[in-house]
């Protein structure tokens, strides 16, 4: 019953708002609607200008290259005296160039009697194809000449040697090298696109919701309780907007209108105090009562409610911070790794990985207490700290020791941010909207997630992947100061924990068994721990080597693996919205579960598929299972912590559930070492697929057990 209570309650509250926030997401889809429509026009316009310069240009870099090379061979032959077939190292001096202009497909020289003498990198359907063009006389065999071969703009450059011209120079450049850089530039601009999009709709919701939304809302509830009488308080708005003048002339008016009510009762008084007859006064002060009973006032000030929302901005700002380095990270350890090292190559690449998921679980196991005697904001602050030291150290780093030091000390904050996070979010929850409060911290991550790792690539091809950690320093400070703004004024101090009851709690190892002799606790564990693991080995380990291995560079990289980020910032409002309509949040994380696990097993399909399809498609598998568990997991955690908030300080139960989910971020880069040293990449992907699957397996399972308590909590 108390249960239903208050989920009725929570119904009654939610429809408030409701109204403004439907104004507010029209507001919302048209101006996102707008910016993306004008962003496109100037992309494609930008992009139409280049390409039309594109062309020239790489003709003309081509044409440089060419004659430079042809003066170095003529100089050679003439001068020096060496015939063209004598001449020693010129594809090791072609290979050369190559290297340093990329752009330029092919180099060759090419005789008349000998045919192709050196080359490098010319494809195998043209070789047969350079003498031809010797015989051929259309005015230009003695000078500079382009012509098309093979999809191939082919610059000959003639080479003179005793005054004949039967050998050139071939210079290639590949209209498909063109493509490429185009698309490349494209997809480039794509990205910007979304992480711009995604970054303006995150600080204009948090700007709406603030300013606007929640003011307005609170502002309709005190108008309602007015026009039923009862003028219980007045607002504590400072905002110099027009919410901020609203609620200042509402503020006078209510204070006119108190004034002129105890005129009204002092009157009474003395009408009554005057009168001869009892029975006048005895009906002037019955009419004084009635009054007093049917209005209300008071001189407090009522604050804007908390929400889970307020931590969302902070959050993501800190979660940006940390992706920038998520797509090359792997790559960047490498670099610090000892010429003769202690273990394995791969192991020496994910030990800083692991040791940064193992501070991170020690400082959540640590969390639980200092949530409770500090304050989430506090503990937020405390992070921030840890996190910005950890990210100018990395930076300053100059070997692997200190390297992995540091990154603890990013573990550290990590851990103290997450908790403060889940706990603002479960102690400002509701029973009828948990999956949807969830989904602000879920979504602040995977906001994260979708424009750190794409910006982090493309800044890193420019400015170098360690002054990234710089970048990652300053982001953490505005992370801080959001925090301090929002959270400050209205942050659960000690023993303000809301929903936590006032009686005696139990500590120690006590809370450890109560919470793992419950059966939903333990199978939401087994799938926490299984879609860590996922997350922490595929996309943080495998993904970033495999495609570096495929030969993408760090933006590409980082592309793609923003694709996982863009589908849970999608999915996921819908999908909390749904788990909390139908109720089934144990039901949806086996179906996303069993998603990701039989995604990841595309990549055994790569012969057919392609090697990056094959891997893009695991990622997108990925993502929508991982939409369809996130949010209802942390509805599920949130019940149990509720359920058991007369035994256990709810920032406990949160603390023990991220330290067991955490596991999972330390079991994975481990396994991924291990696996890439037993098979290939596809196969380790494919191999973490199956573990996943057997992992929701044996949680469905102990799930079945005690199939009447998830059916008393789904109801509730």
């Amino acid at each position: 019953m108390d249960g239903q209570k208050a989920q009725v309650e929570d119904t009654a509250d939610s429809q408030v708002p409701a109204r403004q926030r439907s104004l507010f997401l029209r507001l919302l889809m048209m101006g996102g609607a707008i910016m993306l429509v004008s962003q496109i026009v100037i992309s494609w316009i930008a992009l139409k200008g280049f390409e039309e310069e594109l062309g020239p240009e790489l003709n003309q870099k081509a044409s440089a290259v060419g004659r430079a090379l042809s003066t170095e061979l003529t100089y050679a032959i003439n001068e020096l005296g060496i015939p063209p077939g004598k001449l020693v190292g010129v594809s090791e001096y072609f290979q050369h160039i190559l290297e340093s202009n990329f752009d330029i497909q092919y180099l060759a020289l090419v005789d008349n009697p000998s045919g192709v003498m050196f080359e490098h990198s010319v494809p195998d359907k043209l070789l047969d194809q350079f003498p031809a063009t010797l015989h051929e006389s259309d005015g230009s065999h003695n000078s500079h000449s382009i012509r098309d071969i093979g999809g191939y703009l082919d610059h000959r450059f003639p080479i003179h040697f005793k005054g004949d011209s039967s050998a050139a120079l071939h210079v290639g450049v590949s209209s498909g090298n063109i493509r490429q850089q185009l698309a490349t530039i494209f997809f480039e601009v794509i990205a910007v696109i979304v992480v711009s999009m995604v970054i303006t709709l995150e600080l204009l919701t948090m700007f709406m919701s603030r300013r606007i939304l929640d003011p307005t809302a609170h502002l309709q509830k005190v108008l309602e309780a007015g026009s039923k009488g009862k003028f219980s308080y007045r607002l504590s708005l400072r905002a110099r907007n027009e919410i901020g003048l609203m609620v200042s002339s509402l503020n006078r008016l209510l204070y006119h209108l108190e004034q002129r009510y105890q005129d009204f009762q002092f009157e009474l008084r003395e009408l009554r105090d005057a009168q001869i007859d009892p029975r006048i006064s005895q009906k002037i002060a019955a009419l004084k009562t009635q009054a007093s009973k049917r209005y209300g006032f008071t001189d407090q000030f009522s604050v804007i409610e908390k929400t889970p929302a307020l931590i969302r901005v902070p959050f993501f700002l800190f979660i940006f911070s940390e992706e920038l380095s998520r797509s090359f990270f792997p790559l960047f350890v490498s670099g610090f790794i000892p010429v003769e090292p202690a273990l394995s190559y791969e192991m020496m690449i994910s030990l800083p990985i692991t040791l940064f998921m193992v501070a991170a679980v020690v400082a959540t196991l640590l969390a639980g207490n200092l949530t409770h005697r500090l304050g989430c904001s506090r503990l937020f602050l405390i992070g921030i700290g840890c996190a910005f030291a950890g990210y100018c150290g990395t930076f300053l780093s100059d070997n692997y020791t200190e390297l992995i030091i540091w990154r603890c000390l990013n573990g550290v904050g990590y851990g103290l941010i997450f908790n403060a996070c889940e706990t603002w979010i479960a102690l400002h929850s509701r029973a009828g909207n948990r999956a949807h409060s969830a989904s602000a911290y879920v979504g602040a991550i995977f906001a994260g997630y979708v424009c750190g790792p794409s910006l982090g690539g493309m800044f890193a091809d420019h400015v170098g992947q360690q002054t990234i950690f710089l970048i990652s320093a300053g982001l953490s400070v505005l992370s801080g100061y959001a925090a301090y703004r929002l959270l400050a004024s209205s942050s659960s101090g000690p023993g303000k924990n809301a929903g936590s009851a006032p009686n005696a709690r139990v500590f120690g190892m006590r809370p450890w068994a109560i919470l793992f002799s419950d059966n939903l606790f333990i199978s939401t564990i087994l799938t926490a721990i299984s879609t860590r693991t996922t997350l922490s080995a595929f996309l943080f380990v495998l993904i970033p080597l495999y495609l570096n291995e495929l030969g993408h560079s760090s933006t590409q990289i980082g592309q793609m693996m923003m694709l996982y980020g863009v589908i849970i910032v999608i999915g996921t409002p819908a999908t909390s919205r749904l788990a909390d309509k139908i109720g089934k949040y144990f039901t949806m994380t086996v179906m996303g579960a069993t998603l990701s696990g039989l995604g990841l097993l595309a990549t055994l399909a790569s012969d057919h598929l392609g090697d990056s399809r094959a891997v893009l498609i695991s990622i997108v598998a990925v993502g929508l299972g991982h939409c369809l568990i996130l949010s209802p997991r942390y509805a599920i955690m949130q019940q149990i912590v509720y359920r058991y908030r007369h035994l256990i300080e709810s920032s406990v139960s949160i603390g023990i559930y991220q330290f067991v989910d955490r596991i999972g971020l330390i079991i994975g880069p481990l396994l991924a070492a291990i696996l890439i040293q037993q098979m290939p990449y596809a196969n380790a992907i494919a191999a973490i697929g199956a573990i996943v699957l057997v992992a929701i397996t044996l949680s469905a399972i102990i799930a079945n057990v005690g199939q009447s308590q998830i059916k008393g909590e789904s109801s509730a």
